[in-house]
């Protein structure tokens, strides 16, 4: 996300959903780095590391695919899903997208298109690499 405004947003919504409390200092590592694939229960010890020991962690982490035990013995939406589902409600003009290269490897790609697709979200936009601004 490069809105910071839609970030926190989507950010409250999520710790709101998870009983997760952040301090100022957690709420802004996160704002200062849009990559956070990281469980909501093991957020606040992510955003307590140094952006290099954050860095390290994202390699290593990934926001969950699995249902979510709803309590009632039924699966619900993934964290990932919920997270995508905040971050649509965010801002009116969010707009999906999938940034891979050539080291991702194709069943990750597969698998979140699968869940956007479980989540009646085919429009999304595929991005392979960044292109650099014109000065």
């Amino acid at each position: 996300m490069d809105n910071v405004n839609y970030l926190k947003t989507t950010l409250l919504g999520m710790t709101d959903k998870f009983a997760v409390q952040l301090t100022p200092a957690q709420q802004e590592a996160f704002l200062e780095d849009p990559q956070f694939g990281i469980p909501m229960n093991k957020m606040t010890e992510f955003l307590s590391l140094t952006q290099s020991q954050r860095a390290k962690a994202l390699g290593e982490l990934g926001i969950p695919t699995d249902s979510i035990d709803n309590g009632d013995g039924t699966k619900g939406k993934s964290e990932f899903q919920l997270w995508v589902d905040e971050a649509i409600a965010s801002g009116e003009d969010m707009k999906l997208c999938i940034k891979a290269d050539s080291k991702t490897p194709y069943r990750i790609v597969k698998q979140v298109m699968s869940e956007l697709q479980d989540m009646d979200q085919n429009r999304y936009q595929l991005i392979t690499s960044f292109k650099e601004a014109e000065e």
